[in-house]
């Protein structure tokens, strides 16, 4: 088993949408320098070709994404209830990187896996 049969396409874009709706991108050239620590076109270049991003660039939204999550967890203002886009923010990112995290950990086992059978 292989990454790409673990990772659904759209994950990325699950992500992007995440982060746009909570204010946190406001483009995709945003989301793939300041979340993706790519260049500005990776993200409109996977979606435009269909790819699955590499384990390198899901280990760096999941980071970004764990960092983002710490950040409005600590904000004296979460959990208030006036701070519904707050908390709002932080439900989402913290189920995408459950996500994520599940998705990477999917695909340690499935090599573990493949170098068990003595597949490379």
């Amino acid at each position: 088993m292989r990454y790409a049969e673990i990772t659904k396409p759209n994950l990325l874009q699950d992500a992007f949408y995440t982060y746009r709706r909570n204010n946190l991108a406001n483009s995709e050239g945003a989301f793939s320098q300041c979340v993706l620590g790519q260049r500005p076109n990776y993200y409109s270049s996977m979606m435009a070709r269909g790819r699955r991003p590499s384990l390198k660039v899901m280990k760096a939204l999941l980071d970004t994404t764990m960092l983002i999550t710490d950040r409005l967890f600590a904000n004296p203002h979460y959990g208030q209830p006036y701070a519904m886009a707050l908390n709002q923010a932080y439900e989402e990112l913290e189920q995408l990187s459950q996500d994520i995290a599940v998705k990477l950990e999917l695909q340690v086992v499935a090599d573990q896996w493949d170098c068990a059978d003595g597949k490379l």
